[in-house]
């Protein structure tokens, strides 16, 4: 979130790009309706669009490629951590029943899906499918009664029986539901973490701050104190970056101290107190700063306010929030009919 704010005196830095240009108001919007998308159940393919969106966005930011590879490298680590924790916690397979009442298939057909490999048809003319378990065994049938002594996914009902799924699973057993739920995770992180960088990197606090007082403007009407909370956003946003720095001085000096930031677990323990603690003492420093100064000024945040920097909404604002909601629209519409796409359907049933 806080790329680019090494450049914030840099006047002509936000005028160097598309975004940069774009209406604050329009544009945090924009990113919050993205934003939604992320998190929405979606195709497969709407989630690999959203990524390419995410890389084409970033390119118009003018962001560094290092910090696109920065985001990445976290993410990387981030999954190899919750893969290992998911794979020694979480055995069952995924299953889902009766396909064909559930689901909206384009580009194919179920026959198609059955001469694949990719679904099953029971008896009962009932469409479903399950994952894989490596190190495992699942019984490639639908059961109408459960065995006590083994393992079973309640699948669902049908003509008033109730269907189930048996699985076995060695200790070391990955499944291949485990690789995929790590990795919608992820994505989620990885669209998150670019989607708000992009924002805070091609707009300064004071657009920032523009921007939530307008979004949450209604809110005036509830008599809550919007002025307030957009001045208080705006100046956690500008301050973070701040802080950052300091702590990357506080720890130059912790080293030069004699401080090791490498060692073992214990040792870098007390190398983290070290910095947090010198790190509050600023932070509550800073702020105490910034509260006489503001009173100084005789700041008084229920009075109304003129504005120095008036942002008028030009014909690319229309576009570019236009653009994302026809985007918002047409995913939203693959969400609530439950579209999956035959070619990608393994992918899709994952996803959903």
């Amino acid at each position: 979130m806080l790329v680019g704010y090494s450049k914030i005196f840099n006047s002509d830095y936000y005028q160097k790009s598309f975004l940069h240009k774009i209406n604050p108001t329009i544009k945090l919007f924009g990113i919050i309706f993205l934003l939604v998308l992320t998190f929405l159940p979606s195709m497969f393919l709407c989630k690999v669009f959203l990524i390419f969106l995410s890389i084409i966005l970033w390119k118009m930011s003018k962001n560094s490629f290092h910090s696109y590879c920065s985001i990445l490298k976290s993410c990387f680590v981030m999954f190899i951590i919750m893969l290992l924790i998911n794979w020694i916690t979480f055995k069952a397979p995924s299953c889902q029943f009766d396909l064909a009442n559930t689901k909206k298939i384009i580009g194919g057909s179920w026959d198609d899906l059955l001469n694949w490999g990719w679904i099953k048809k029971s008896e009962e003319g009932i469409y479903w499918w399950h994952s894989e378990i490596w190190g495992g065994s699942i019984v490639d049938k639908l059961v109408k009664k459960s065995d006590p002594n083994g393992n079973f996914l309640t699948l669902g009902c049908f003509h008033n029986q109730t269907f189930y799924l048996q699985y076995s699973s060695a200790w070391y057993a990955l499944s291949s539901q485990t690789i995929f739920v790590v990795l919608k995770i992820i994505i989620k992180i990885y669209l998150t973490i670019t989607f708000t960088t992009i924002l805070t990197s091609t707009s300064t606090p004071i657009q920032l701050t523009y921007a939530i007082e307008n979004m949450l403007k209604p809110l005036k009407y509830l008599k809550i104190p919007v002025n307030e909370i957009a001045m208080i956003i705006s100046i956690a946003i500008r301050f973070i970056p701040n802080l950052i720095d300091e702590a990357g001085k506080i720890k130059k000096a912790q080293i030069t101290r004699g401080v090791n930031f490498n060692g073992n677990f214990y040792t870098k323990t007390k190398a983290i107190i070290a910095l947090s603690i010198p790190m509050f003492s600023i932070a509550f420093r800073k702020a105490n700063d910034l509260a006489n100064a503001m009173e100084a000024r005789n700041y008084q945040p229920k009075k109304n306010r003129t504005r120095y920097r008036v942002f008028l909404v030009k014909k690319n604002d229309l576009l570019f929030l236009l653009s994302i909601l026809l985007l918002f629209a047409l995913m939203l519409y693959f969400f609530v009919s439950k579209t999956v796409f035959a070619p990608l359907f393994l992918f899709d049933c994952y996803f959903f």
